[in-house]
């Protein structure tokens, strides 16, 4: 009986192909994961901006505080992001509001807004 010759390499070239394919595979998920990850962080990070300018304004509307708002360009987790803050009058049930909204802008233009009605004073 005769010994087949390359079987050896025909099962290395296997092993090696399929190595790479789920390499490559693992490689790209992991990729794909980190960008949703980072994606998140920014999220993350307009909402808490948000969160931060509505509550300072809601404080010095209410309490006559003097806290400084943050607004134009701020740095945060080593990110730029832009805050754009406008305010409206509007009557609602013969009541006359304040309309603040707040835009976070980072530098991919993604964006987080709110908007929140204070009594006008």
């Amino acid at each position: 009986m005769r010994k087949r010759q390359g079987f050896a390499l025909l099962w290395a070239v296997s092993a090696v192909s399929i190595v790479f394919l789920l390499g490559g595979t693992a490689f790209f998920m992991l990729r794909a994961a980190l960008r949703s990850e980072q994606a998140m962080e920014i999220e993350a990070d307009e909402a808490f901006l948000v969160q931060e300018v509505m509550e300072t304004i809601k404080y010095n509307s209410r309490l006559q505080g003097v806290l400084p708002v943050p607004s134009g360009d701020l740095e945060r987790n080593g990110r730029r992001y832009h805050i754009l803050i406008e305010e409206n009058h509007r009557m609602i049930e013969g009541v006359e509001m304040r309309e603040v909204s707040c835009t976070v802008t980072d530098k991919t233009d993604t964006s987080f807004s709110a908007v929140m009605l204070l009594e006008a004073p």
